[in-house]
């Protein structure tokens, strides 16, 4: 038996910065809606850029593959407290994988914003 084998697709995430509390929220999707039961993984890398803080810091690379799961709308809202630098930009990549291989990554950001802006 042949077929074709689509790639699991995200959409780029949405990502935005609260100055008030210092907090990244982001959220994604899946864009593929007629895939069914099959499972996915996400792999999210959060990074800042451009007088960011090291990336040892531990917050700014998340990068562990998620569990399986299937979804077909936003997922919830994520929240990350993060230490900051006025006008460093925030870069938010995600990736999916399934039994037919990895898709490719989606890429997002947002610039942290002045105090007072």
């Amino acid at each position: 038996v042949t077929g074709t084998t689509l790639l699991p697709k995200p959409g780029p995430p949405g990502v935005t910065y609260n100055l008030e509390n210092k907090m990244v929220n982001f959220r994604w999707r899946r864009t593929t809606s007629d895939l069914g039961s099959i499972m996915y993984s996400y792999l999210l890398t959060l990074t800042e850029t451009a007088c960011g803080p090291d990336t040892s810091a531990g917050w700014s690379t998340w990068s562990t593959w998620s569990t399986f799961f299937t979804w077909s709308t936003w997922s919830t809202n994520t929240s990350l407290s993060v230490p900051t630098v006025p006008y460093s930009t925030m870069v938010l990549s995600v990736k999916s994988r399934s039994e037919a291989g990895e898709g490719t990554a989606k890429t997002s950001s947002v610039t942290v914003p002045a105090e007072g802006e």
